[in-house]
């Protein structure tokens, strides 16, 4: 995650988490290091796990990929 951070403080843009998010947890995380997304992989994820990590993506301002 440092070097993500350095890339995030280094640009201008959003910055993906490109991780295969797989908990919550991992979510705040992506939040605290100022990333602008995260990467949601249907194929490791029930329909509940993904419906509730995109809701909580977007609730902390982050766009999510699927």
């Amino acid at each position: 995650n440092r070097v993500l951070t350095e890339i995030i403080q280094a640009v201008s843009h959003p910055v993906i988490r490109k991780d295969f998010i797989s908990d919550a947890y991992q979510i705040y995380g992506a939040k605290a290091i100022g990333a602008g997304g995260v990467l949601l992989c249907a194929t490791i994820l029930n329909e509940w796990e993904l419906d509730a990590l995109q809701r909580l993506a977007r609730e902390l301002g982050l766009s999510s990929l699927v």
